[in-house]
Formats: structure tokens, sequence, C-alpha cells
């Protein structure tokens, strides 16, 4: 079983506001909370118990601002950190989206790396995939700012 990020747990991205979280986390509390799901739909995989505790965990991790820094700190670091080195690739090669100032490039496995332009800042530069362990190494130079230079 491949474990999530409590992003994923509640079908949001990493860059939500805690609206969105709120909202989502009301939403899924409600499909998934014991009380509220009948025994035929338990037939999945996951029982609402436990989906539901997933949930709740998701949700108490992120609404607090401290600890959800402290969990993005993990994930990236694990994400940056974790897996052999797959290739090294040039920042010019990966696409950029500029709507969330972050680079992507394509896992042989069919995930991504992903890696921010804050990440770049901060001295990233080994990118875990998203969906397997193998990491790339990112190849940039960083740019000096004109007050840097003088």
């Amino acid at each position: 079983m491949v474990k999530r990020s409590h992003y994923e747990v509640l079908g949001v991205s990493n860059d939500a506001s805690l609206e969105v979280i709120k909202r989502r986390y009301k939403e899924l509390a409600l499909q998934h909370h014991p009380d509220k799901v009948s025994e035929k739909a338990e037939s999945s995989s996951t029982p609402s118990s436990v989906a539901f505790q997933r949930i709740s965990l998701a949700y108490s991790t992120l609404k607090d601002p401290q600890t959800r820094i402290k969990y993005d700190e993990q994930l990236r670091s694990k994400q940056t950190a974790s897996g052999p080195v797959h290739e090294q690739v040039d920042l010019d090669d990966m696409k950029y989206d500029e709507s969330s100032a972050t680079f992507s490039y394509g896992c042989r496995c069919g995930g991504e790396y992903l890696v921010t332009e804050d990440d770049l800042s901060s001295g990233v530069q080994m990118v875990g995939c998203d969906s397997c362990s193998l990491t790339i190494h990112v190849l940039y130079e960083a740019a000096i700012s004109e007050d840097e230079a003088s």
C-alpha cells in the first residue's frame, strides 16, 4: 500500500487555503463517518472507520499553520532526499506552470518530479518522484539579484 500525503487524503493541492481544506474535510467526514455509512457501503477495501481516521488526522495536521509548516518540511525532505538518483535533469528541460510556480518532469513510472521556485531558491537540488522511490538531480544556476551582486 502506498502511503498518501495528507493533501492526497483530503484531495486538495499542497497550496490549498485553510477554507478549501476545511470544506473538503467536512465533505469527506460526512461521507466516511462510521455513524453515517451503512453496512452495505462497507464493501470497499478501506473500511469507513479507517478512512475517517485518515481524514481526521490529515485535517488536524493541516488546519494548524505551525503543524502544517512542519508537515510540509517533512514531506519535502522525504521527496527530495529518498531513493536512488535516476538521472540529472536541466531545469530548462522541465515544464513550468506559472500559476503554481512549479517545475515538473515525468518519471518513467508515470509519476512526476515536482519542484517549486521556493524549493529552488532554498537550495533544493534532489527531487523525489511523487509515485515511486526514484530521485532526480535538478541542474540549475541560482540567479543573483542586483543587490547581491554589488
